[in-house]
């Protein structure tokens, strides 16, 4: 009887010390709001790397993007020291850090969301800590899971609550979901899956012998989670991953790396992989300015010549010490090695290629001498121009260099290296923006850099009572050829707005909590009277689901306002939550809705809104494979063509582009679409032209050996002479 009472004891004091770890594993330190300074293709490869950076640190991570801002993330899971070495290391612009306030309550009603953590089976998890995040405001809720899975939060104000369940032990991140607060949920529900999927191997020096503490890692590659696995090897050199089933990207985070594997997990229990380290050499140098005094603090980075992955995975990089002495350790491929001007220095690059076959100290750099270069902004007549515009350095070539702001007086200024550049203003609206070529030997100014004559665009904005709308955005889009920004303005107090533009057509949006229709004006003077008032809406709810009717639960609708002209669409988006269902209010019209989920084709529908109506919106899953490699025409692998599938144009209608992969080291990609047939090319500005310039492909089955060999641009003239018959005018 004693013993009986002594396991109860440990039961139940374990069960408080598993409380105890859980409380412990999600603490509110380890949640943050991460603000990138990231093009939108480029967001997510460098939340790609923060996250595997945070993954080093320990501890699992997730990284969620923000909908409708791709510079936005969440972080899960990281502690202070990534968090340092982040903001030393990316184009970070802000990092908060979010906290569970205990002390504020529920919103007047006592909203609330609920619902249920479960495996892929169905199963309840317990014990998952549940954390829901509103993005404008940075507020953090949170709790954990019962004993059946349940959860319950109070949240605190009203917004949009991105919700997700980290699970502990041999779980990882759910997928996260989108709730609406006003009214809340109670019927959520999150799914994390379980690792009962394993990958294991062993982990091999150069010479073959085993490598104890190497951290191994899985990283999922289709409708990435949030979930990173990782394990260390033992003694042995072995190591065990427990993964969901699912397609991997295998690594080794040592230096030199070995080449990472892929590995599909959808049709079997587990693999075997090994790994083994390639010979590697120490490579070092001195990095010194032109009159050879050291550079320190300067970066060093080693990448593989034929690499054309995205995002770059550096070889390895180092920092010069305060004798501008830098060491990489490369295995024995041929490098690119960058050594560059530390950041708040300014541009300047000098790269070499090396294949290391032994030790090497003296592989040293000289950085180009900088120079400052400096200028103003100027209306046509000669006044302060200064606003929302970049001024861009480019090389004659067309490739931007750096860019800066104009300050208050107009000034902007550079740092380059000696060259020929071409340094414009790319002012909002003028589809012919000023440019100067310069060249810099040394220390130039006096540029000046004359927008064209300009005129300006003015009218009011009132609601449906009369009364005067501050902060709608307005917009003139110029109508014709290219794609030139849009001049962008809001409304003052008094619903007032004035924009500067040059001569031209122009299509006039302005935009609230909804659109209004929009008016096409030519610009030869100043044009007064161009107002608006706030337009009737009509609800529009919907749902998105797949063919069997199940709720697609994460994802984006667009609406889209076909621009009167081509090339003058209006693209808005609102979020699809947890149930499937989405809201919006637009003015009657006609709009195409798109709806776009992780792991689905595209789906468009054309709607005309008379009053409120209801849409479902039906998408298929990506469910087969387009498979391919390109060449260059004297064999060799092509490094970073993105492949485009279309649905054939007779089938316009329900017309979707497959997600295109950059090439990786094989030249080879893969492109997920749903059943279709498809024209299948390359799309790429580098090489234009392609044997066959395209391909007609229909799926299912899936597809493979989908060859392309591509040409670059023509860098000259060439002159052909062809046979020509002058007879029937041919």
């Amino acid at each position: 009887m004693p013993r009986i009472v002594t396991w109860l004891l440990l039961a139940v004091a374990w069960t408080w010390a598993m409380g105890e770890i859980a409380a412990q594993e999600v603490p509110s330190s380890s949640v943050w709001i991460v603000h990138l300074d990231c093009h939108e293709d480029d967001c997510s490869r460098q939340a790609m790397a923060i996250r595997r950076e945070a993954a080093r640190r320990g501890g699992r991570v997730a990284m969620l993007p923000h909908p409708a801002n791709p510079g936005r993330w969440l972080l899960l899971g990281a502690d202070e020291e990534t968090i340092a070495r982040m903001r030393a290391h990316a184009p970070v612009l802000e990092v908060r850090r979010l906290a569970y306030d205990e002390s504020r309550g529920a919103l007047d009603g006592g909203y609330q969301i609920a619902g249920q953590v479960v495996d892929q089976y169905d199963a309840p998890v317990p014990n998952a800590w549940v954390s829901a995040t509103e993005f404008e405001s940075g507020q953090l809720a949170g709790g954990f899971s019962d004993a059946s899975g349940a959860f319950q939060i109070d949240i605190p104000f009203a917004g949009d609550w991105l919700v997700i369940a980290q699970g502990l032990f041999d779980h990882g991140f759910s997928s996260p979901a989108w709730v609406r607060v006003p009214p809340g949920a109670t019927d959520v529900r999150l799914v994390v899956r379980k690792g009962d999927h394993l990958i294991h191997g062993v982990v091999r020096d150069a010479d073959g012998l085993p490598v104890a503490d190497a951290m191994v890692m899985a990283e999922t590659l289709v409708c990435v989670d949030g979930n990173l696995y990782q394990a260390y090897t033992d003694e042995e050199g072995h190591y065990e991953l427990r993964v969901p089933a699912g397609e991997y990207e295998v690594s080794v985070d040592l230096v030199p790396q070995p080449r990472a594997r892929h590995v599909d997990l959808r049709d079997q229990d587990s693999v075997e992989l090994d790994f083994q380290l390639p010979t590697v050499h120490s490579i070092s140098g001195q990095v010194r300015r032109g009159d050879g005094q050291p550079v320190s603090e300067a970066p060093v980075r080693a990448m593989p010549s034929s690499a054309c992955r995205i995002p770059r995975r550096w070889a390895d990089q180092d920092e010069t010490d305060a004798s501008g002495r830098y060491a990489l350790f490369l295995g024995e491929i041929s490098y690119q090695v960058l050594a560059e001007w530390p950041e708040d220095i300014g541009y300047g690059v000098v790269t070499t290629t090396l294949t290391p076959r032994e030790v090497r100290s003296d592989l040293d750099f000289v950085l180009p001498e900088l120079y400052p270069v400096q200028g103003t902004t100027q209306t046509h007549s000669g006044g302060v121009l200064y606003g929302p515009f970049r001024v861009v350095a480019s090389t004659p070539d067309g490739q931007e260099v750096a860019y800066t702001q104009p300050d208050d007086s107009g000034v902007f200024t550079f740092t380059l290296m000696a060259g020929r550049y071409v340094i414009g203003a790319n002012i909002v609206g003028y589809p012919d923006p000023p440019t100067v070529t310069i060249e810099v030997t040394g220390p130039v100014t006096g540029i000046a850099l004359r927008s064209p004559e300009a005129f300006t665009i003015s009218g009011h904005v009132m609601d449906r009572s009369g009364q005067p709308m501050e902060d709608v955005t307005i917009m003139a889009q110029p109508v014709g050829e290219g794609e030139p920004e849009s001049a962008v303005r809001g409304t003052d107090a008094s619903g007032a707005y004035t924009l500067t533009v040059p001569a031209g057509v122009y299509e006039i949006r302005a935009v609230a909590d909804v659109p209004f229709p929009s008016r096409v004006v030519t610009v030869m003077e100043d044009v007064t009277g161009i107002d608006f008032t706030y337009p009737v809406t009509y609800h529009v709810r919907g749902r998105v689901q797949d063919a069997s009717g199940h709720p697609i639960t994460l994802g984006r609708v667009y609406y889209i306002i076909p621009g009167k002209h081509p090339g003058n669409d209006y693209i808005q988006s609102e979020l699809i939550y947890y149930d499937g269902s989405f809201a919006m209010d637009l003015p009657a019209g006609a709009y195409w809705l798109e709806a776009e989920a992780c792991g689905y084709a595209r789906g468009r529908r054309t709607i005309r809104v008379l009053g409120d109506i209801s849409v479902t919106l039906t998408l298929t899953p990506l469910s087969h494979r387009i498979r391919g490699r390109v060449t260059t025409a004297d064999g060799a692998a092509a490094c970073g063509v993105p492949i485009v599938a279309r649905v054939d144009e007779a089938l316009y209608e329900g017309e979707t582009m497959a997600d295109w992969v950059q090439e990786m080291d094989l030249g080879t990609y893969e492109l997920r679409v749903g059943p279709g047939e498809y024209v299948v090319h390359p799309a790429s500005e580098r090489y234009p032209f392609s044997v066959p310039s395209a391909r007609r492909i229909a799926v299912p089955p899936d597809a493979e050996n989908v060859d392309f060999v591509v040409f670059p641009k023509f860098s000259e003239k060439i002159t052909l002479y062809l046979p020509i018959s002058l007879r029937d005018g041919r």
